[in-house]
C-alpha cells in the first residue's frame, strides 16, 4: 500500500511541474489600433475578432481615444479580425497567427471617412405599434 501512494504522490507531484503556473502561459493576446483613410487613429471603432474558417466564438471590444483595442486569454490558433465605425467596415485581417504566451499586433484601416456633406444617418426608429382600445 505505501508503494501505492508514493506512486500517485509522484504522478501528482509530476502533474503540478508540468502543469502552467499561470493562465497566461498558456493564452495569447492580440492588440492593434485602428485607423482611418486620413491615418488618424479611430477612437469608439467597433473590433470584431473570430475564429478564422469557422467564424466562431466571436468577441467585439470598442477602441480607446487612440484608436487602440486589446482581446486577452485567447487560445493559440488562428482568428479573422475586422473593424467598423459608422457602418464602414474594414477589410478583414484573416489568418492571424497566435502564439502561446505572446502578444500579436494588428493593424486595422477602416477605407473611408464619412462624408461630413453627407453624414451617415441611424436607421429610423421603429414604428409605434398602437395601444389595442379598451371597450
Amino acid at each position: 500500500m505505501l508503494k501505492f501512494i508514493s506512486a500517485v504522490c509522484v504522478v501528482a507531484l509530476l502533474c503540478l511541474i508540468a502543469a502552467p503556473a499561470n493562465p497566461r502561459d498558456v493564452t495569447s493576446t492580440i492588440e492593434g489600433v485602428v485607423f482611418g483613410l486620413d491615418d488618424k487613429p479611430v477612437p469608439s471603432a467597433r473590433v470584431i475578432v473570430q475564429e478564422s474558417g469557422n467564424g466562431e466564438h466571436p468577441h467585439a471590444a470598442l477602441t480607446d481615444v487612440e484608436g487602440r483595442f486589446s482581446f486577452q486569454r485567447f487560445l493559440p490558433g488562428a482568428y479573422d479580425l475586422r473593424a467598423s465605425y459608422l457602418g464602414i467596415w474594414s477589410p478583414w485581417e484573416k489568418n492571424v497567427r497566435l502564439q502561446t504566451g505572446k502578444a500579436t499586433k494588428v493593424t486595422l484601416r477602416i477605407p473611408a471617412s464619412p462624408s461630413k456633406d453627407k453624414p451617415i444617418q441611424p436607421p429610423p426608429p421603429p414604428p409605434e405599434i398602437p395601444s389595442p382600445s379598451k371597450p
